[in-house]
């Protein structure tokens, strides 16, 4: 079981890159791979369109950054990425934004080979270089495009401008660490949106179980008594937690944990004096410090935890069934939105309703039962949707039914224990059984 809380905005965010192709081949039984879905849905850094036809005006958009140029803050990168068969022509221009006019226009791809130094004129202070291919892994057209520019004529900014040949997607993504996106409000320019801000590494692998957060914490209680809150919901999915689809059009994250204003352990060695410290307590001359942290690298460890548990109980779970349990186990209400873009999320009952499918899965016969109730082994069955659970005599959305002759009997128990797998019990998800 790893947990990733990793992620950047390099890559072709369709599960094809490098890493998630690796990712994905190492997966199998027993082994599996959670991540983090990334921090990064108010930032501004991707924008994508469906080009009809080639007669479609182009796509438009500026390049921001983080901090002005200069020599001492030098870099970026930008990647335009297509689907694959589609082509179109990629240009930068240096753009007045007094004038509303494009003052000096390169086309940069397609080229002939790399380009190392693009110039804009005398508007723009040092260079680009652009490199281009039809990528190896996904056969997609692929231009990537880094910044060495140390100045920018005042009123001015940096355009990217896609022009269609044909019908087809075409996603921008920036860095998101030195530059992003901007439309600056001119017509005719796109400005960035929240969807497709899943992070590489973590959140776009097809096998990776991505994860999201979503808020159950607001308020937090400092050690010197400050008493401060932060914007979100309860019970929302967090501002932060990143969306998707993946480039692929692929649902992701695939679940949403516990991320906001989440305690945990902080470093001791941490100088940086931006901890926010709940507690702390000295053991043996050791300064042990709990604080408040927030992000999607606090809610993939709870996830990770949880499906340890499952794995320990069944050793050769596979990420397909692990994707699978989830989805039938957790929670979805208003909270979890759009599930094109956003996944699902997770009730606080999908740890124990899940690892109830999965001891099916490695099977089992119930030990203990309430009174009245008949000894001996029982029957699990798939019943009508949703499953029906009674656990600890609370319903929930997962179903185990036992069979007394032909007539099936909820069982209200308080606690069981599965030892073998008999021949008779049987589980299945989406008709496919896990037996």
């Amino acid at each position: 079981m790893v947990n990733l809380s990793l992620g950047f905005h390099e890559g072709p965010h369709d599960g094809t890159s490098t890493f998630d192709v690796m990712a994905d081949k190492m997966q199998g039984k027993g082994r599996l791979i959670v991540g983090s879905a990334g921090n990064h849905r108010a930032d501004q850094f991707h924008v994508s369109h469906t080009f009809a036809s080639a007669d479609e005006a182009p796509l438009s958009t500026f390049i921001a950054y983080k901090q002005a140029p200069s020599a001492n803050n030098v870099g970026g990168n930008i990647e335009i990425w297509g689907e694959e068969g589609c082509d179109f022509e990629v240009q930068l221009s240096a753009y007045s934004i007094f004038n509303k006019q494009h003052k000096n226009t390169v086309t940069v791809y397609p080229a002939e080979g790399d380009m190392p130094e693009v110039k804009l004129g005398s508007y723009v202070t040092g260079s680009y270089s652009v490199s281009s291919e039809i990528s190896p892994l996904n056969n997609k057209p692929h231009v990537l495009i880094s910044s060495a520019i140390t100045n920018m004529r005042n009123n001015y900014a940096v355009a990217i401008t896609v022009v269609p040949k044909t019908k087809g997607q075409v996603d921008i993504w920036a860095d998101n660490t030195r530059v992003g996106l901007e439309s600056l409000d001119i017509e005719g320019f796109t400005a960035p949106g929240n969807a497709s801000t899943i992070a590489e590494i973590g959140g776009t692998g097809k096998r990776i179980l991505s994860v999201g957060a979503y808020t159950t914490r607001t308020d937090m209680l400092l050690e010197n008594g400050t008493s401060t809150s932060v914007t979100e919901t309860l019970g929302n999915i967090s501002s932060f937690s990143s969306y998707g689809p993946t480039a692929d059009g692929r649902v992701k994250p695939d679940v949403a944990a516990p991320g906001c204003l989440i305690i945990s352990a902080l470093s001791s060695n941490d100088l940086s004096g931006t901890q926010l410290v709940a507690h702390r307590y000295s053991d043996d001359g050791r300064d042990n410090i709990y604080g408040y942290m927030q992000g999607t690298s606090m809610s993939s460890p709870f996830v990770a935890g949880v499906v340890a548990t499952w794995l320990q109980a069944y050793p050769e779970l596979t990420p397909e069934q692990l994707k699978e349990i989830i989805s039938a186990t957790a929670r979805t209400d208003d909270s979890t939105g759009n599930l094109g873009e956003q996944g699902k999320g997770v009730g606080g009952s999908v740890g124990v309703v899940g690892l109830a499918v999965v001891l099916l899965a490695a099977g089992g016969q119930r030990q203990g039962h309430d009174e009245g109730e008949d000894e001996g082994k029982c029957s699990f069955h798939r019943v009508d949707a949703p499953w029906k659970m009674y656990f600890a005599g609370h319903k929930s959305d997962f179903g185990m039914y036992r069979r007394r002759k032909t007539e099936k009997v909820p069982i209200f128990y308080r606690k069981f224990l599965f030892l073998s797998k008999p021949p008779h019990a049987d589980a299945y998800i989406d008709g496919e059984s896990l037996l």
